[in-house]
């Protein structure tokens, strides 16, 4: 039993970096990427009810812009304002304040990876280490009581 409490722990750990690492270098190469101009042709602001781990109810608000740009002459569509940076939030006002950012008819520069024109970006921002910690340290607690349980 301790085995698998710990091999628990370890997948959590290294599943939290691989998928920030990963996402970390898919901000960094929209860095580079070549910019085309765009326009905002939605911003929603979605309110979902979720719950928490004791069951109780969450109101979570996210913010969706859909642009469209063109590339090579082919007119896309892109909803995705950073890679890594979450548009989800716990209050109205936090979502609010971004999308005040993207106002329907705004001109933007878009971000297009030149291999895949229909992968596209708003920012290049790069996440943070706050999940990855939070979950290392999640992940260490498993492995610490499965060696408990040793």
């Amino acid at each position: 039993m301790g085995a698998l409490v710990i091999l628990i722990g370890l997948a959590i750990i290294v599943a939290a970096w691989t998928v920030n690492l990963r996402t970390r270098r898919k901000a960094d190469g929209a860095r580079a990427w070549p910019q085309a101009k765009g326009r905002i042709t939605a911003s929603d602001l979605i309110h979902k009810v979720e719950t928490d781990a004791d069951n109780r109810a969450q109101d979570i608000f996210y913010i969706r812009p859909t642009y469209v740009y063109e590339v090579d002459g082919r007119a896309l569509t892109g909803d995705r304002i950073s890679f890594g940076v979450s548009s989800r939030f716990e209050s109205r006002e936090a979502a609010e304040a971004l999308a005040e950012r993207y106002p329907v008819g705004r001109d933007v520069a878009v971000l297009y990876n030149p291999r895949k024109p229909q992968e596209s970006a708003l920012e290049s921002a790069r996440p943070n280490f706050v999940t990855p910690v939070v979950l290392t340290l999640v992940g260490g607690l498993f492995v610490f009581i499965g060696l408990d349980l040793l």
